[in-house]
């Protein structure tokens, strides 16, 4: 490869961090479709941050059911000061695992940011259910391969630098109506876009997620992070970097997209990023 420059080399400070994962295969029969419950006891993270910041959760699982029809929701629960915000529900969560089809394992990652005191215990867990009543049995774990499941994780990263952490989120349901399938359109420039100007020169580390679907079979979902500002974008009209996702041969049935770039920014320049998607147009 060549020799570094500059431009790729970056520091993200992190003052706190852990990991928990598990390499079994959980299994969840019987959900009603309404309850969260924790996935494994081995994936809930403890800690007390040592001063004021953000801390950054993430879990991940292959999610799939054996019975057609039910999809596999994934959240983040969180106690401690201040959470959960609303009684037995998870901070953040995400839908995927393939309504159309059984046996098969799809990737799901849910990640969200959330303040916390200095001094305080918190406890992060991964937690799960059925999108709807189900009496069959739902699983996280692709394999195995030499006896091991794929892993299932839980992780946090503390910021303490306030600044340098920036999210924005919405719960609404967002529809993209007779794409073109080559124009990118902004999901919600309100509460999906954010503006900042860097007091210093570096990489910025962008990431964003949404659940797609379709309601007519054949077609999938693009997501994508688009910033305007200084060099960008690099091409007229497109994102920095993007994602396919949505299940192409089933309808309805909504599946976790995460798309992440790093980017170089220069200091005193104010950038626009923000969240967009198409309807792809390789149909």
């Amino acid at each position: 490869t060549s020799a570094t420059s500059p431009a790729d080399r970056f520091t993200f400070v992190v003052t706190q961090s852990t990991s928990k994962c598990i390499a079994t295969q959980p299994t969840l029969t019987g959900s009603n479709g309404s309850t969260w419950v924790d996935m494994n006891a081995g994936l809930s993270i403890s800690f007390t941050p040592g001063a004021d910041g953000y801390a950054i959760l993430g879990g991940n699982a292959d999610l799939w059911t054996a019975n057609t029809g039910f999809n596999q929701d994934m959240g983040i629960a969180v106690t401690g000061t201040g959470f959960p915000t609303s009684a037995g529900q998870p901070e953040a969560w995400k839908e995927s695992g393939g309504f159309a089809g059984t046996f098969s394992p799809n990737a799901a990652f849910v990640q969200t940011v959330i303040p916390v005191t200095g001094g305080q215990a918190y406890t992060a867990r991964l937690v799960w259910k059925a999108n709807k009543a189900d009496s069959g049995s739902i699983y996280a774990g692709a394999g195995p391969i030499n006896g091991t499941f794929s892993e299932t994780c839980v992780n946090f990263r503390l910021v303490t630098s306030l600044p340098s952490v920036v999210a924005k989120s919405s719960t609404n349901q967002f529809h993209l109506i007779n794409s073109n399938g080559s124009a990118w359109q902004d999901m919600d420039t309100t509460n999906l876009g954010l503006a900042f100007t860097p007091t210093a020169a570096g990489v910025i580390l962008v990431s964003g997620n949404s659940d797609l679907w379709t309601s007519t079979k054949g077609f999938n979902q693009d997501i994508g992070i688009s910033i305007s500002g200084g060099g960008y974008p690099t091409t007229a009209g497109q994102p920095e970097t993007w994602k396919e996702s949505g299940g192409f041969g089933g309808t309805f049935s909504p599946n976790a997209a995460f798309v992440q770039g790093s980017f170089g920014v220069s200091s005193g320049t104010t950038y626009t990023v923000k969240l967009q998607w198409a309807r792809p147009s390789r149909r």
